[in-house]
């Protein structure tokens, strides 16, 4: 624009409308991303010194009222393109980081965390801040290439909107958020708050399907009601998976000790997956769950290939993942960990889990004549909490094997919660 004219007035008031909205645009963007309403009544987080001038710097965006530009010839003018391709690239960012709250503020997925980051939420700012910065100080060249396309200076002036208002709250937002040393880093992976398995590439597949599984643990774990054995079992499976890749990768990175630490992963998720297939509940199972699982082999064969032999298992070829996103496969398994546990320990409280009586010892069964013919039999019978101490036990190792910040910690019930003992006036379950 600083160097090339308008083709013609059309082309000019399009620039106009498109560069008003870009503005706008930002303002939205600026205010999901801090919070909005729900920041400023309390409902999200304490503000951080740098909410309170993200927050003026929006209304001042928003007050500049974008004109509707879809009825406006866009094709006209490069700079035209250019804003209105920035107002669906805010919108885009605007909706994603919407969708990680609900309507009353409270967190819809186990990433929704981030924005309470007082850091993050400072460099995203300041990204919103220095894009504002860049398109505000275009409005002379604006001026004078609308001017230099024939339309009237008094229509130029009314046609150009007061940045006053906002130079001064990107100055002030500016002098109170400092950028953070690694940038807006988590802030920039935000996924989608419905992650869906859309990529063409087996890798991008394969991550796809750990965010579904990763947030449909959290869910899970959100609503207890819900909550069931059998997905307990599916999403051990999933990170036995894995993590039998990952270990095979695991001595291509920089750091040695995390193959044997994959490893070990490897046989504790397995051995997890052991003890719960024992259990079964009332509730069914989560529609899609099993088939995202089935999906994981073929997708990881290929962007982590391993073989079998005497040796063991260890890696056919070069894997398609970065260490830095095996990494996040290894994290989300953590987190399935923990929020798992919770699902488990909701199950238990709700006295809604029943165990194979085979699996139960000749001791827990004397003096049980209902245990003894359920267990001669293969009958389910309610579940003890003793029956579920190892699986409760391997969970809290299994999330404490990495720094995870998911918002369910491990190992939350006191330690006499154990030492309950097991109802047996309640009616045995046939087995199926």
């Amino acid at each position: 624009m600083s160097t090339e004219r308008f083709s013609d007035r059309a082309a000019a008031f399009s620039a106009l409308d498109a560069h008003r909205a870009v503005l706008v645009a930002a303002g939205g963007h600026l205010l999901f991303l801090a919070g909005g309403l729900h920041r400023g009544e309390g409902l999200v987080s304490a503000p951080d010194q740098s909410d309170r001038p993200a927050l003026a710097l929006a209304r001042a965006l928003q007050s500049l009222q974008a004109r509707d530009v879809a009825d406006r010839d866009q094709g006209r003018g490069g700079p035209a393109q250019s804003w209105v391709a920035a107002v669906k690239a805010l919108g885009a960012a605007r909706d994603l980081v919407a969708t990680h709250r609900d309507a009353r503020g409270a967190d819809r997925t186990p990433d929704a965390g981030v924005l309470d980051d007082g850091a993050e939420r400072a460099a995203g700012y300041l990204l919103v801040a220095d894009l504002v910065d860049t398109v505000a100080a275009a409005d002379r060249d604006l001026a004078l290439r609308a001017a230099q396309a024939g339309i009237a200076w008094s229509k130029v002036e009314r046609a150009m909107p007061g940045l006053t208002r906002v130079s001064e709250a990107v100055r002030v937002l500016r002098m109170q958020a400092a950028y953070p040393a690694s940038g807006a880093a988590r802030l920039a992976r935000l996924p989608l708050a419905r992650p869906g398995v859309t990529s063409p590439t087996p890798a991008g597949a394969l991550l796809q399907r750990t965010d579904r599984l990763r947030l449909g643990a959290w869910t899970l774990a959100r609503h207890p009601r819900r909550a069931n054995a059998a997905d307990l079992v599916e999403y051990a499976a999933a990170a036995a998976i894995l993590h039998t890749h990952l270990a095979a990768h695991a001595s291509a990175l920089e750091d040695p000790a995390l193959a044997g630490a994959w490893s070990q992963q490897r046989t504790a998720w397995v051995d997890q997956h052991r003890l719960l297939a024992r259990f079964t509940s009332g509730t069914p199972a989560t529609l899609g769950l099993r088939a995202d699982v089935a999906a994981l082999p073929a997708s990881a064969a290929i962007a982590l290939p391993l073989t079998r032999d005497a040796a063991g298992i260890r890696a056919f070829g070069a894997a398609q993942l970065s260490p830095a996103l095996m990494l996040e496969l290894s994290a989300a398994c953590t987190d399935l960990a923990v929020t798992n546990q919770t699902t488990l320990r909701a199950l238990l409280d709700r006295d809604a889990l029943f165990i194979d009586a085979r699996y139960l010892t000749g001791d827990q069964v004397t003096d049980h004549t209902d245990l003894i013919e359920a267990k001669m039999a293969g009958r389910y019978v309610p579940a003890a909490a003793s029956d579920l101490a190892p699986a409760l036990a391997g969970y809290t190792s299994l999330a404490a094997a990495q720094p995870t910040a998911s918002t369910f910690p491990p190992d939350r019930a006191p330690a006499d919660r154990l030492a309950a003992t097991r109802r047996v006036d309640r009616p045995t379950l046939e087995r199926t």
